[in-house]
């Protein structure tokens, strides 16, 4: 009995058991259904979504276009049919809730609208500039048509003044062309040693450039040519007297030797004045030479050392006529004369005589107006005394030579004369001055041009 209520119970139990099983498969069941239904309407939902995402950004993307397009006709300058594409991309921003997107294209409006009224505004004012333009070219045609009815009047007067300056510059070039003329006979005439004839030359050559106006050409023969002339007309009569002083030399010195040969008894006496007299006319002769040359400084050099040997036979008259032809070299010389010092025991004479010979090569340039060769001379001579006791004495002095040389060069530079040219003739060789002819020849031309 007691095994049948276990049994019953067992019974009862495992049963209970299937029930309970039964129950769970059920519900595990339903619970998988329910699962299944969870992810199918999960898997619509995410369908939903991306179908919806899809057409977001195709009708983003169609926005975008629209603002592309806008943009384009943005450059174009339409500013109507741009604030319409925008309008347009706005309303579909609109439809699809995008604020970004909206902002973007508010701002877009709002910049576009003023580039229109700033385009707007320019276009306006060029009407008004453009008005203004029309009405001052009107007035300008109005103008113009004034002056061309008086330019008849004015184009005749200009012809008549053509006229007047043509005729102005044809007398001009045959008065400068006869006025050159003149300078040139005037410059044969004083090579001639013509001097009263190359000055009359040169005062109606001047007076011919007054007439003309030319105040270069007239300071050139003032302040230059005329000077030239009495300079050296100056010279050719030292040279006379020199020359006349040493005609007077001889016939005493004839004189001498006649009345030596009446007196026998003193022919010693008569010997030694005719080796001193023999020795004074050679150095007289060659003095004269130098001088005739312009070589100041070697002629004074041969008179101090005749003065010596006058001194030594007492013939103080000469000694005296001598020192005044000395003292007459000095103050016509341009450059110092280094030749009045006594030289010591120690000086350098092969140099003293360089920096003399220099010296006198720059008498004769600067004579001629060569200034140009003359510093150079110049610069020879210093080169050379500095190699000398005696050169310091002189150095600085011939420094200020050259510095006011060079200002004159200067001068000469910026007003070249053409007759300056012709006067260089004097110290040129044949084929020199046949180069010299064709230089003339070719400034004679361009005076041409200068007054045709």
């Amino acid at each position: 009995e007691n095994d049948e209520k276990i049994r019953g119970l067992e019974s009862k139990k495992f049963e209970k058991q299937e029930q309970e099983l039964q129950r769970q498969i059920v519900l595990d069941k339903e619970m998988q259904e329910h699962r299944t239904e969870q992810m199918k309407l999960k898997k619509e939902a995410l369908e939903i979504e991306k179908q919806q995402q899809k057409s977001f950004e195709s009708l983003r993307d169609k926005a975008f276009l629209l603002m592309d397009r806008a943009k384009r006709e943005l450059v174009q300058e339409n500013f109507d049919e741009a604030i319409q594409l925008y309008g347009e991309s706005e309303k579909i921003f609109k439809d699809i809730e995008w604020k970004e997107g909206i902002e973007m294209v508010k701002e877009s409006i709002i910049v576009i609208s003023k580039k229109r009224e700033i385009k707007l505004e320019k276009l306006k004012k060029e009407e008004e500039e453009k008005a203004k333009q029309l009405e001052v070219e009107s007035q300008l045609e109005e103008k113009l048509s004034k002056i061309q009815e008086s330019n008849i009047a004015e184009k005749e007067q200009k012809r008549k003044e053509l006229i007047e300056r043509q005729e102005i510059k044809k007398q001009e070039k045959k008065l400068s062309e006869e006025a050159y003329d003149l300078l040139e006979q005037g410059t044969i005439l004083l090579d001639k040693k013509k001097f009263e004839e190359a000055s009359e030359k040169y005062i109606s050559a001047r007076e011919l450039f007054v007439k003309i106006e030319w105040n270069r050409e007239i300071s050139r023969i003032n302040n230059e040519l005329l000077l030239k002339v009495k300079r050296e007309e100056s010279i050719h009569n030292k040279l006379l007297s020199l020359r006349k002083q040493k005609a007077e030399e001889r016939k005493e010195f004839e004189g001498l030797m006649k009345e030596a040969e009446k007196r026998p008894k003193k022919v010693k006496k008569k010997e030694k004045f005719e080796e001193i007299d023999k020795k004074i006319i050679s150095d007289l002769d060659k003095a004269s030479l130098l001088i005739d040359e312009l070589k100041y400084n070697e002629s004074i050099f041969y008179l101090r050392e005749l003065i010596k040997v006058l001194e030594q036979v007492g013939r103080n008259e000469e000694i005296e006529k001598i020192n005044s032809q000395i003292s007459s070299l000095i103050s016509e010389s341009k450059v110092p004369i280094i030749t009045l010092r006594d030289l010591g025991k120690d000086e350098n004479l092969e140099h003293f005589t360089l920096a003399y010979r220099a010296l006198d090569k720059a008498i004769t340039s600067l004579s001629n107006n060569r200034f140009m060769k003359a510093i150079s001379e110049l610069n020879e001579a210093n080169f050379n005394l500095k190699e000398t006791i005696i050169g310091e004495k002189f150095i600085r002095e011939i420094d200020s030579k050259i510095d006011t040389y060079r200002n004159k060069l200067g001068g000469k530079a910026r007003a070249a004369a053409p007759v300056e040219t012709r006067l260089e003739k004097e110290t040129l060789s044949d084929d020199e001055e046949e180069r010299l002819k064709a230089r003339i020849a070719s400034r004679r031309a361009e005076r041409a041009k200068r007054v045709g």
